[in-house]
């Protein structure tokens, strides 16, 4: 199973990645720094003819272009991609505003609090 980590805190990134590497269902398929640069990945691999990723963990809170702003763009995008991936936010939110919002996007299909504990990682591996 793919992932496609869309977060601005290098640290974070590298701590998922090295926690991913653990579980051998599991392994990164692309990172990016804002919903921007993740759009442009995502329209390049399918250019590419790419099998898009499995899961994007996705930040709520970065520059240029946020999570919610990604959410928007993604949603045409995901039509021409070869499968649909699936969402699950990673935020350091705990506003319950954001967790009722997430659930208005049906690829969206979990809302994790940061950092990302062990059993939900173990969870990912069985989506």
């Amino acid at each position: 199973m793919e992932i496609f980590i869309i977060d601005d805190d290098e640290l974070l990134c590298f701590i998922l990645k090295k926690q991913i590497s653990r579980y051998q269902m599991l392994e990164i398929w692309d990172t990016a720094h804002d919903g921007e640069k993740a759009l442009e990945i995502l329209a390049k691999a399918e250019e590419a003819e790419r099998v898009p990723p499995d899961i994007i963990l996705l930040d709520l809170n970065m520059p240029i272009m946020d999570g919610w702003e990604f959410l928007e763009a993604f949603s045409p995008l995901k039509k021409n991609l070869a499968k649909q991936p699936k969402i699950c936010i990673l935020s350091s939110s705990i506003n319950p505003a954001d967790r009722e919002k997430s659930k208005i996007y049906p690829e969206v299909i979990e809302f994790f609090t940061k950092p990302l504990q062990e059993e939900k990682l173990e969870l990912l591996s069985r989506l």
